[in-house]
């Protein structure tokens, strides 16, 4: 099956470089979105975010059209990101 962009995901503002999941999303869907298309490897539930390009340590990640956050491990398909706010990582102390 192939998932054209407006059905089960939305790509807030078009510098972002990860999308939401409208609805739970099944391993071996072809997503089309932008120029391309990408198969997803693994299930990813409603309302949970999924890149929509390969990231390396390091690099910025676009929600709403500004950085929410950096890659800062990667494991296979899953990836940790550092959100900051207000120059804080989320989940420290004050």
């Amino acid at each position: 099956m192939i998932l054209k962009t407006s059905s089960r995901i939305l790509k807030i503002h078009p510098k972002d470089n990860i999308v939401v999941a409208l609805c739970d999303l099944n391993k071996g869907l072809t997503i089309q979105i932008d120029a391309g298309e990408f198969q997803l490897v693994t299930n990813v539930a409603s309302k949970h975010k999924l890149s929509i390009e390969n990231f390396s340590i390091g690099d910025s990640i676009f929600m709403y059209g500004v950085v929410v956050g950096k890659a800062v491990v990667l494991w296979g398909v899953l990836l940790c990101m550092e959100f900051r706010l207000w120059e804080k990582k989320v989940g420290t102390t004050l």
